[in-house]
């Protein structure tokens, strides 16, 4: 009997995240930078617990990775590592792209072409790319795993039903929650995963062992803050920021619920609603075509309108990917400039005194310009 479902181009996917790892490896960064990289890449040498959350699964990650003689300059191979787990998202985000165009375009070369444009889309914008090469480190290991957990819920879906298929059900949950060890941002795509699972097999929810699966997997999956933060910090490494020591210990939730920080409930705005997505409407501008004077703004709206009416093509013609989609996009964008409160950005509106951010947040925001390349 032939099987009538077209073949996942995995080849193809890997051609598209090497050619994005050629991108960001002639652009790489040769050494360190501003603002937090370098403490990130610190950490990562001595196995540190950088400022809080703490990041336990980027400092393993990173540290394991930096032992590969990948180049002569520690501070080269970390960024290696944040090219190469962009890319690998860059991947993914091809694959989810190509088999949501299964319902828009039904020649395969057509959508193989237009999932690979809309990868590079995504791979260079401005504050991916930076990201990417230069920048933070531990946001880019989140947008892999964002990119992973959604792929692994649309492969899911096309699996054939049954015990077998249950067990992804379980490994997604557990991989959402480890990335958070990494970062919050990992959560950002359990919504959409989780509209796209229910519309599926709501009944997966009504099978006992997938419900005691999916909560093992959770506690095991977080449990490596619980362990790693104060079982290191006991050692007293040259960074060890907090120093959360002891399994119980107040020093150990402070680090991470972040309380140092110091934020306002979420309905104590720091700053007026409509300057907040202002804001985020100023970074989105910024992805396209940032050096392009006022073109850029041409360029911000060109690529929001295909986007746009790709979300809206995909919820015509396939709802359950479309609404899934939609909830990717409205966690990304509206959520999450409501939920993280900003004050006025950095360089918005100079005339006036307002209290700013120490520094532009456009980062926090990468996986919202990272996603919109799949809906271009």
């Amino acid at each position: 009997m032939t099987n009538s479902k077209p073949a996942t181009p995995y080849g193809w996917a890997a051609l598209v995240g090497l050619a994005v790892f050629g991108i960001y490896y002639v652009t790489l960064a040769p050494t360190t930078a501003f603002w937090d990289t370098s403490e990130y890449i610190a950490a990562a040498k001595v196995l540190g617990i950088p400022h809080p959350p703490g990041n336990p699964l980027f400092v393993i990650l990173a540290h394991t990775w930096g032992l590969l003689p990948l180049a002569g300059e520690y501070a080269k191979r970390i960024n290696l590592f944040a090219a190469f787990t962009s890319a690998a998202s860059a991947a993914l985000w091809f694959l989810i792209a190509e088999r949501w165009l299964r319902e828009i375009v039904p020649i395969r070369w057509g959508r193989l072409l237009a999932a690979a444009a809309g990868t590079l889309v995504s791979a260079t914008s401005w504050t991916v790319w930076n990201q990417s090469t230069v920048n933070e480190k531990v946001y880019t290991a989140s947008l892999l795993s964002m990119a992973l957990v959604t792929w692994l819920a649309v492969h899911w879906g096309d699996d054939d039903p049954g015990p077998h298929r249950d067990q992804w059900v379980v490994l997604i949950a557990y991989i959402i929650a480890l990335s958070t060890t990494n970062h919050l941002m990992g959560l950002l795509a359990a919504p959409a995963v989780a509209i796209y699972i229910l519309w599926t097999d709501w009944k997966v929810i009504t099978r006992p062992w997938v419900v005691i699966g999916v909560i093992t997997a959770v506690i095991v999956g977080v449990s490596l803050n619980y362990l790693f933060l104060p079982i290191r910090a006991g050692m007293f490494p040259p960074i060890n920021e907090g120093e959360p020591v002891g399994f119980f210990s107040q020093a150990l939730m402070d680090v991470i619920n972040r309380v140092q920080y110091a934020k306002p409930p979420v309905l104590d705005r720091q700053a007026d609603l409509l300057s907040q997505y202002g804001n985020y409407l100023q970074y989105f501008r910024w992805q396209f075509a940032r050096d392009w004077g006022s073109a850029a703004g041409a360029a911000a709206a060109l690529f929001g309108m295909i986007g746009l009416y790709g979300l809206w093509e995909l919820i015509r013609r396939d709802k359950r990917a479309g609404f899934a989609a939609l909830a990717m996009f409205g966690t990304l964008t509206v959520a999450l400039v409501f939920y993280l409160n900003f004050k006025y950005g950095f360089s918005m509106h100079l005339e006036r005194d307002l209290p700013r951010e120490v520094r532009e947040r456009d980062y926090f925001f990468m996986g919202s310009f990272a996603y919109f390349g799949v809906l271009v």
